[in-house]
């Protein structure tokens, strides 16, 4: 089989580090890479980092009124309900539907949140239709250090400064000066240096199909 190619949501907050390790790798293991980008949102950001409603397409306006949103000005925030649906699952969802992707792997994990502790290997979705194949369901944060280092796999570089879950800069900061994998990975929380508003609201997101 062909490598398949790699899905890279792109909100437009991701740390530079990010971008280059994605161009890094996938040139040196010959994979393509397809950017699910929610142009409409991003380009509606006005200087205050806010996002009239009025402003957006049909479609990010609906997806907003789905997932409960009635304000008229959305922030440019990924931890909140509605911005975190916009740019990451609707720009997500538009791309299995341009691409026909029947599948996706990802990486999830059970210890990774409660919300995603009842997933299971082989997730059939709809809106579109397509299947979540999560083959690391079992790992823990630790195994997933010993296997990159076992495997002498490519490591994010904030890793090495502190940081354990990496994902915008507005919401990503480190949780220690040591390495993320000399840390307490057993009695901390690996989300501990995110912003914890998403969290509460996980379960809410999976429903309209978050990761």
């Amino acid at each position: 089989m062909p490598m398949p190619p790699s899905l890279f949501i792109d909100h437009g907050d991701h740390y530079e580090e990010t971008i280059k390790l994605l161009g890094d790798v996938s040139s040196k293991w010959g994979f393509k890479v397809i950017y699910a980008r929610n142009d409409d949102v991003l380009n509606n950001i006005d200087k205050n980092n806010n996002i009239a409603v009025r402003s957006l397409n049909k479609q990010n306006q609906a997806e907003a009124k789905r997932i409960g949103y009635k304000g008229n000005t959305i922030k440019y925030d990924l931890e909140t309900e509605v911005g975190n649906h916009l740019l990451k699952t609707v720009a997500m969802n538009s791309a299995i539907e341009k691409y026909r992707f029947d599948a996706l792997f990802t990486g999830v994990r059970w210890d990774e949140n409660k919300a995603r502790s009842i997933e299971v290997f082989i997730s059939p979705r709809s809106h579109p239709d397509h299947v979540r194949v999560q083959p690391i369901l079992p790992f823990t944060e630790r195994n997933i250090w010993e296997y990159l280092f076992k495997y002498k796999l490519p490591i994010h570089p904030l890793y090495r400064l502190g940081y354990r879950s990496i994902d915008g800069k507005r919401d990503s900061k480190k949780t220690s000066d040591l390495p993320a994998w000399e840390q307490d990975l057993e009695h901390t929380k690996e989300r501990a240096g995110r912003s914890q508003d998403k969290e509460g609201v996980m379960e809410k997101l999976r429903m309209f199909g978050y990761m």
